[in-house]
């Protein structure tokens, strides 16, 4: 019985995947470019969003922690698609933004001013990539 399971297994590893197709570079660049396209549309508005945030965060103390808890929401989803559509230094940032905004609110002492002046850089990293992108 061991014998056949591993004769299946063999088998099983020399069939080659028909199911992923064979797309050059230029063909996923263009498969992608619709999605590309719709990411930079969404950056914008997620700018707006988190440039929204920050100020709420910095004009009330008692909104803080929310307001921080919004802009680590748009940072994930920035930061888990960034790298993918072509902008990977703005998705790097994304993530690095987003777990210094998860250990604010997991009780990691840290000057929330600094955070703050994270996102900022952030916010501008974005208004780059789109820049570029155009």
């Amino acid at each position: 019985l061991a014998d056949d399971a591993i004769s299946m297994n063999q088998t099983a590893l020399s069939i080659p995947n028909t199911t992923t197709p064979n797309l050059d570079l230029p063909e996923l660049q263009l498969n992608l470019q619709p999605i590309r396209d719709r990411f930079l549309r969404l950056l914008r508005v997620r700018q707006d969003a988190v440039l929204s945030s920050l100020t709420t965060a910095f004009n009330e103390p008692s909104q803080v922690a929310k307001e921080l808890e919004q802009i680590e929401t748009v940072l994930h989803k920035i930061s888990g698609s960034a790298g993918t559509l072509g902008f990977l230094d703005l998705g790097i940032r994304a993530s690095a933004v987003e777990a210094r905004l998860v250990a604010y609110r997991m009780g990691t002492p840290s000057c929330v001013d600094e955070i703050y002046l994270d996102v900022i850089d952030f916010v501008e990293q974005s208004f780059d990539a789109i820049e570029e992108a155009a």
